[in-house]
């Protein structure tokens, strides 16, 4: 019994150190600049494809496993014009993996793909209008140094340069 207590911390520590590149000796500023270079790849191409006449992504550092990690993620919303979500969803599909992407998961519903262990997902939620596209940028769950603590700590999230608009 005790064995299955200790099934979650064993799961979240290992989630921690296999999040983002798997390598907790990656600063905080070269996580954030990674995210910051998918989102500044993946979301023209997203905006191209669908159409969008309007983008507006936001980023920020937030805590992980309860306190003792963290990972670096932005919010994505694509404005576009309507249209039959399974055929736009697989021909953003074809778009980022024709950009370098790897694919890490697709569904009827979202594309998901990767690179330099960081995630963009793209999604329309079903509860937002039709004409809003949900993304969103993801490092993985990691343990910083306190320099690197420092810099989290006072980063106070910001648009993705040059892609609100």
């Amino acid at each position: 019994m005790r064995v299955l207590g200790l099934l979650p911390a064993l799961l979240a520590l290992t989630a921690c150190s296999l999040g983002g590149s798997g390598d907790d000796s990656v600063s905080a500023r070269q996580t954030q600049r990674a995210a910051t270079a998918v989102a500044e790849d993946a979301i023209p191409v997203v905006a191209r494809v669908l159409g969008a006449h309007q983008v507006e992504a936001h980023a920020e550092w937030s805590e992980c496993l309860q306190g003792l990690a963290w990972k670096y993620h932005g919010g994505v919303a694509v404005h576009a014009p309507g249209g039959h979500v399974k055929a736009r969803l697989r021909a953003v599909e074809a778009a980022l993996l024709d950009a370098g992407f790897t694919e890490s998961l697709t569904s009827e519903s979202q594309v998901s793909v990767a690179r330099d262990g960081i995630s963009f997902t793209i999604y329309r939620p079903s509860q937002t209008a039709q004409r809003v596209w949900a993304a969103f940028v993801e490092s993985g769950c990691s343990g910083y140094s306190d320099e690197d603590q420092s810099v989290i700590e006072h980063d106070r999230g910001n648009d993705f340069p040059g892609l609100a608009s």
